[in-house]
């Protein structure tokens, strides 16, 4: 999910909201035989479950405050969740993703254009 507003021409701000999940329950494991075929294998006892989130969260305010020149400050939300219990309720598992560690970041890029021409002596 991806929203932009603008303040005025020169002064917006973007927000995009993404979630990834992924899950894989394994019921059997098999192991490939010489001849091709699976045979079952139940000697192995692992879990090898999975239930993987990403959740990000971006907002960027961009100002053009002169011709060719910008300010740009981003804010960064991130949060990894890999457990090996999958989670099959979505909104149990999204409450399960929000209590995970989360990585914030804030950075600010400015951008001036210097014309040339204007620096050199006029003869």
């Amino acid at each position: 999910m991806e929203t932009s507003y603008a303040f005025t021409n020169k002064a917006s701000i973007r927000v995009r909201v993404r979630h990834y999940w992924s899950g894989a329950a394994n019921k059997n494991y098999f192991q490939l035989q010489p001849d091709g075929l699976l045979k079952e294998d139940i000697t192995y006892t692992q879990n090898k479950d999975e239930n993987y989130n990403a959740f990000n969260i971006d907002m960027i305010f961009r100002w053009i405050f002169a011709p060719g020149s910008e300010l740009s400050l981003a804010w960064k939300n991130s949060i990894l969740n890999d457990q090996d219990v999958v989670t099959n309720n979505y909104w149990h598992n999204l409450d399960n993703t929000w209590s995970a560690d989360q990585t914030n970041s804030l950075s600010l890029k400015i951008l001036y254009y210097i014309d040339y021409n204007s620096l050199k002596r006029k003869k």
